[in-house]
């Protein structure tokens, strides 16, 4: 299963394609301008409409695959909301005190 991230990573991937990688992936025939054509106006909608081609535009997709792009970004510690407790006090001003 993919994960958001990858998710989000292939749909970009989706929308930088170009004919010649799915020329290239057998997708879409050679000078195929009207395929190209509706692939370019919809892409997500073309890919829907063409189940049989979607395996060869996903290994199009999976060539843009970098490993950076394999690895999440971890948020930064300081990307952190501090909640109070029902007592009006935050957990780091309970453990200064202590």
């Amino acid at each position: 299963m993919m994960t958001l991230w990858q998710f989000e990573a292939a749909l970009r991937a989706l929308q930088v394609l170009d004919m010649q990688e799915l020329v290239d992936a057998r997708a879409i025939a050679d000078r195929d301008y009207a395929a190209w054509d509706a692939f370019q106006a919809d892409r997500v909608k073309w890919l829907l409409e063409h189940p049989a081609s979607a395996d060869a535009v996903f290994r199009a997709i999976w060539r843009h695959r970098t490993p950076a792009s394999e690895i999440e970004a971890e948020a930064p510690p300081d990307n952190v909301v501090e909640l109070e407790d029902r007592r009006g006090r935050s957990e780091r001003s309970r453990s200064e005190r202590s």
